[in-house]
């Protein structure tokens, strides 16, 4: 009895604090201020996303993972791969939208449009883009950037981090995909 009457209070305490903290909707965000990018900036189709400030359509999963029939998560194994492996042969972007806009690897700035530094771990709003890998994501540039010591280099966005940075382009790294009107520094 005792031991009963101890878990439902502990459970009742939980969930209170869940419930006043937000926790049990977004583990990982700041509890007081939420996220930075709310769930209302964006409009949730089932395979991607509409960001209503940008107005860019971005895939809901990341390369190789899909949503789920049933609940708003992405099941499937995540794949990181090389840049020079990326072409439409090796990977394949969520299907075709009827609008004619074609899926392409974001910008430095798109991608820093995703990241929320309320969040950690993954840096993103993980109800909206739900199971989002930790790790590196390649950004798309015209060309490398060449450090003093000649090797070439790609931007990349960590959503561990939070910070948009550079790293060789032969590093495997995970894929978001997104559509629209390139934004650019």
């Amino acid at each position: 009895m005792q031991g009963a009457l101890h878990r439902g209070r502990f459970c009742a305490s939980l969930a209170l604090v869940l419930t006043l903290t937000g926790q049990g909707a977004r583990a990982g965000c700041d509890a007081v201020l939420g996220p930075a990018n709310p769930d209302e900036r964006y409009e949730i189709k089932r395979d991607y996303v509409i960001d209503q400030e940008t107005g860019l359509e971005w895939a809901r999963c990341v390369f190789r993972m899909a949503p789920f029939a049933v609940g708003d998560r992405c099941v499937g194994t995540p794949r990181t791969l090389a840049l020079e492996r990326y072409t439409g042969k090796t990977m394949r972007a969520p299907a075709p939208h009827p609008s004619g806009k074609g899926w392409r690897l974001p910008t430095p700035l798109e991608l820093r449009t995703l990241m929320d530094a309320r969040c950690s771990q993954p840096a993103i709003n993980s109800t909206v883009f739900p199971n989002t890998p930790v790790g590196r994501y390649w950004a798309a540039m015209p060309g490398p950037v060449w450090r003093r010591s000649g090797d070439p280099r790609r931007h990349y966005g960590d959503f561990a981090t939070g910070v948009v940075d550079s790293d060789e382009h032969w590093n495997d790294l995970f894929v978001r995909f997104v559509r629209g009107p390139v934004m650019d520094d």
